[in-house]
């Protein structure tokens, strides 16, 4: 999170210094508000969601002959399961 910040930090000096026109989306959404506590929830959210996906691939192999998209959809139909 830290290197998140200098780096729109560093963007926005730049960005002020030397563009007359420059957007940036960040889904942090730092760059528009300066919210250390807002950007905290969403790296919350996103590592939350990437450690569901990890544990989702280690936990439950594909199958033999599985195509991908049968796999995720296995995947997905275990999760809601899980969530009722």
């Amino acid at each position: 999170m830290r290197a998140h910040i200098l780096l729109i930090r560093l963007l926005k000096y730049i960005s002020g210094k030397y563009f007359i026109h420059f957007q940036l989306s960040d889904e942090g959404l730092y760059w528009e508000t300066e919210d250390e506590k807002l950007l905290k929830e969403k790296f919350d959210l996103y590592n939350s969601l990437l450690n569901n996906v990890s544990y989702a691939l280690e936990n439950f192999p594909m199958n033999n002959n599985e195509s991908l998209e049968s796999y995720f959809s296995r995947i997905l139909k275990r999760r809601k399961k899980t969530i009722k």
